[in-house]
């Protein structure tokens, strides 16, 4: 199905086989990729660069044909990177690809590179925070903090972990009300509440007397 209709949250850490790929597309990708001039698609790794968000490591150019995928492996790899809306096409999503080719070592090493840990993947993203969640940072949700004035202040958290009571998160901003108790880096479980519209928004659980130490982490 087209990319675009995935969540961006399932995507990260999976490899992403894009097909269907616009020809002129299709013809650079095979250049970079030292690939055959019938390959149709493209095999790519997908994690998350803290720095530019969701990305795709291109890992070879492949040739679809019916149910079955050939990998054209090259090691003249020019470099391929593409980030998140930088290709629209369609996709398949896959835990894992044929053993034998060097491409769980690959994952393995990005894993490494950009900070990987599974307590990010293991919150369960079949959630209620999608709306407030960043589309190219897909840890990163949009939190309502009370103040005290009796009105809420928004700012960027980044997902660290589940815990039994919410999501525990990191603070990515410097709020401007210091009522609030918080600064950039603290910690911060994000619970849902129901707001007077009748819906669900992430609310900071707590202020400065509830603040979350790190040994208070609770992973589910």
């Amino acid at each position: 199905m087209d990319i675009r209709e995935y969540k961006v949250k399932e995507l990260p850490y999976k490899y992403v086989l894009f097909y269907n790929i616009p020809e002129e597309q299709m013809e650079s990708f095979r250049i970079m990729l030292s690939g055959d001039k019938d390959d149709n698609a493209i095999l790519t790794y997908c994690y998350i660069d803290p720095e530019a968000g969701v990305s795709y490591k291109g890992l070879c150019s492949c040739k679809i044909t019916g149910d079955k995928v050939r990998y054209n492996l090259s090691e003249q790899l020019i470099g391929l990177t593409l980030r998140e809306g930088g290709i629209e096409c369609d996709a398949i999503v896959m835990e894992n690809v044929a053993e034998g080719y060097g491409f769980q070592e690959e994952a393995e090493s990005i894993k490494e590179d950009y900070g990987y840990f599974e307590e990010k993947v293991a919150i369960d993203y079949n959630n209620i925070f999608d709306a407030y969640r960043h589309p190219f940072y897909p840890d990163d949700i949009q939190v309502f903090f009370p103040t005290s004035a009796g009105v809420y202040e928004t700012m960027w958290v980044e997902e660290n972990g589940a815990t039994a009571k919410g999501i525990m998160c990191r603070l990515l901003n410097e709020p401007y009300d210091e009522s609030i108790g918080y600064n950039y880096g603290d910690l911060v479980n994000v619970v849902p509440k129901i707001n007077s519209s009748g819906e669900i928004i992430p609310v900071a659980d707590g202020s400065q007397f509830c603040k979350v130490e790190p040994e208070d982490w609770d992973y589910l």
